[in-house]
Protein backbone atom coordinates (compact mmCIF):
# COMPACT_ATOMS: atom_id res chain seq x y z
CA UNK A 1 0.00 0.00 0.00
CA UNK A 2 1.42 3.52 -0.70
CA UNK A 3 -0.37 5.95 1.93
CA UNK A 4 1.82 8.90 0.95
CA UNK A 5 0.29 8.96 -2.64
CA UNK A 6 -3.66 8.40 -0.76
CA UNK A 7 -2.60 11.41 1.64
CA UNK A 8 -1.26 13.63 -0.82
CA UNK A 9 -4.47 12.91 -3.57
CA UNK A 10 -7.11 13.31 -0.80
CA UNK A 11 -5.11 16.39 0.48
CA UNK A 12 -5.21 18.01 -2.56
CA UNK A 13 -8.90 17.18 -3.81
CA UNK A 14 -10.19 18.09 -0.26
CA UNK A 15 -7.97 21.88 0.02
CA UNK A 16 -9.68 22.72 -3.71
CA UNK A 17 -8.86 25.54 -5.07
CA UNK A 18 -10.56 28.25 -6.55
CA UNK A 19 -10.73 26.33 -10.09
CA UNK A 20 -14.15 28.22 -11.08
CA UNK A 21 -14.13 32.12 -9.87
CA UNK A 22 -15.75 30.87 -6.82
CA UNK A 23 -16.33 33.64 -4.12
CA UNK A 24 -14.96 33.33 -0.92
CA UNK A 25 -18.95 32.07 0.35
CA UNK A 26 -17.65 28.26 -0.23
CA UNK A 27 -16.80 26.80 2.64
CA UNK A 28 -13.19 25.70 3.49
CA UNK A 29 -11.95 22.14 2.43
CA UNK A 30 -10.20 20.21 5.07
CA UNK A 31 -6.62 20.16 4.04
CA UNK A 32 -6.33 16.48 6.10
CA UNK A 33 -8.21 13.29 6.12
CA UNK A 34 -11.11 12.67 8.54
CA UNK A 35 -10.76 10.40 11.81
CA UNK A 36 -12.52 7.68 9.71
CA UNK A 37 -10.48 7.61 6.91
CA UNK A 38 -7.19 7.29 8.88
CA UNK A 39 -8.60 4.80 10.38
CA UNK A 40 -9.59 2.75 7.81
CA UNK A 41 -6.16 3.32 6.43
CA UNK A 42 -4.65 1.85 9.87
CA UNK A 43 -6.64 -1.20 9.04
CA UNK A 44 -6.00 -1.68 5.94
CA UNK A 45 -1.77 -1.67 6.78
CA UNK A 46 -2.81 -3.71 9.46
CA UNK A 47 -4.31 -6.46 7.47
CA UNK A 48 -1.28 -6.36 5.03
CA UNK A 49 -3.01 -5.10 2.25
CA UNK A 50 -1.22 -4.09 -0.94
CA UNK A 51 -3.58 -1.10 -1.87
CA UNK A 52 -6.81 0.62 -1.22
CA UNK A 53 -9.87 2.22 -3.28
CA UNK A 54 -10.81 5.74 -2.72
CA UNK A 55 -14.13 7.49 -3.10
CA UNK A 56 -12.56 10.69 -3.99
CA UNK A 57 -15.37 14.05 -4.38
CA UNK A 58 -13.29 16.58 -6.71
CA UNK A 59 -14.39 20.22 -6.94
CA UNK A 60 -17.31 21.21 -9.26
CA UNK A 61 -15.48 21.22 -12.46
CA UNK A 62 -12.16 19.50 -11.55
CA UNK A 63 -13.23 16.04 -11.73
CA UNK A 64 -10.55 15.61 -14.98
CA UNK A 65 -7.61 17.46 -12.96
CA UNK A 66 -8.78 14.92 -9.95
CA UNK A 67 -8.40 11.76 -12.13
CA UNK A 68 -4.97 12.93 -14.06
CA UNK A 69 -3.29 13.36 -10.54
CA UNK A 70 -4.52 9.99 -9.35
CA UNK A 71 -3.18 8.30 -12.28
CA UNK A 72 0.31 10.03 -12.04
CA UNK A 73 0.25 9.07 -8.36
CA UNK A 74 0.04 5.10 -9.90
CA UNK A 75 -4.03 5.12 -9.31
CA UNK A 76 -6.34 2.99 -11.29
CA UNK A 77 -9.73 5.06 -12.25
CA UNK A 78 -11.85 2.70 -11.84
CA UNK A 79 -15.41 4.61 -11.84
CA UNK A 80 -15.68 8.25 -12.79
CA UNK A 81 -18.91 10.79 -13.60
CA UNK A 82 -18.40 14.04 -14.46
CA UNK A 83 -21.67 14.94 -13.63
CA UNK A 84 -21.35 15.18 -9.73
CA UNK A 85 -17.61 15.29 -9.89
CA UNK A 86 -17.05 11.52 -8.31
CA UNK A 87 -14.55 9.16 -8.98
CA UNK A 88 -13.30 5.64 -7.71
CA UNK A 89 -9.92 5.35 -7.74
CA UNK A 90 -7.59 2.52 -6.57
CA UNK A 91 -4.24 3.07 -4.74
Amino acid sequence: MRPLPFAILASLVLAGSNIQGQQSVDPPRRPFLYKDARGELAAARARGDSGVTLVVAAMPGANAKAAALAKRLGGTVRYRDDDVDYLRVHL
